[in-house]
Order: structure tokens, then sequence, then C-alpha cells
């Protein structure tokens, strides 16, 4: 699945690399997801996504194909599912065998439902491979960073001169 930002494209797909390794270091910026907190994930949010209708948020559902294996995500406990769509993706596996898995796109997220959502993975044991994005603007989380690609690179200076403090600088070139 290919997510196209202002100027970026980027494979959204389970066995590719990361949107954050996918483009280059003005138009990422990671943070630490230890001090991530409820202000500032809602001021991150607000400033990457101007309005409610244009948040895309896009996960790995699970297998499909040889067996069905749903991965885990509580995701509609916090965000009301009401258009989404599902993308197969045909791939071989290691043992050179079919396997078919689910890419879902929900749009239209709330973002008090995401920023809600985004809090409880930060604290579950759940590490779900997802991204939020919209025209411009990128988020991905994992268990232990937030990372942030964007089109622009205005918004990633801005951005890294904000949250200086939490950047986490391990993968980048500067």
């Amino acid at each position: 699945m290919n997510i196209q930002l202002e100027n970026l494209k980027i494979n959204f797909r389970n066995e590719g690399p990361d949107p954050f390794f996918q483009v280059e270091n003005e138009n990422r910026l990671r943070l630490d997801i230890d001090y991530i907190n409820r202000n500032n994930l809602s001021q991150i949010v607000n400033t990457l996504f101007k309005d409610d209708y244009s948040i895309n948020l896009s996960y790995y559902y699970g297998t499909v194909f040889p067996k069905i294996i749903k991965e885990p995500t509580r995701i509609g406990k916090y965000i009301s599912i009401n258009n989404w769509k599902e993308e197969l993706i045909e791939i071989e596996n290691e043992f050179n065998e079919k396997e078919i898995y689910a890419i879902v796109t929900i749009k239209r997220i709330r973002k008090s439902e995401l920023i809600n959502y985004l809090l409880y993975l930060k604290n579950a044991l759940k590490n779900p491979y997802m991204c939020i994005y919209n025209e411009h603007n990128l988020l991905c989380n994992s268990s232990d960073v937030v990372d942030i690609v964007s089109g622009s690179t205005t918004m990633i200076n801005n951005l890294k001169s904000i949250y200086e403090p939490i950047a986490n600088h391990f993968y980048s070139e500067e």
C-alpha cells in the first residue's frame, strides 16, 4: 500500500522498512515515547492534522491466508469506525509459500479519539504496525518512539526545535 504525502511516497507494507527510514533526515523526526504525555501529544497531533476530516489511520490487520491470524489492536474501543476499507497484499513468506495479509484504512479519524488511542498504546503491551496520515504529514508509533514524517521541511524543523529535549537521535545524521 502506498501513501502519497505532499512530495513523498511512502510504502506502507508489513515486510518493508518503516516510513521513518524511507525519507531523508530533513523530512523526519523521532521522539522518545517515554516523554510523550497528553499535552505534547495533543500539540503534535494538532500541528500535524488541522481537521478531523483529513486524518486516516492504516494498520496491519493480520494474516488472512493460509490461516486467519488477527493482530490485537483494540482500535474499535477507542476509535469510531464508520468509513474503512481493506487492502489485501499477497507475498511469498520465508518458506516460499503464498501468504496474504490485510491492511485496514480508517478514514476521518477524530483527533480526540486518536490521542486517547495513542496514549493507550503507550501503556499497553500491544504494538500494532500502523500509521496516521493526511496529505501532508504522517505519524507512526511503536513501543519506544513516535515517528513524524512530513513533506514540509519547515514543519519538521519547527517540530525539531520545539521537541529537541525529547528527540531520539539514534538514527539521525545530525
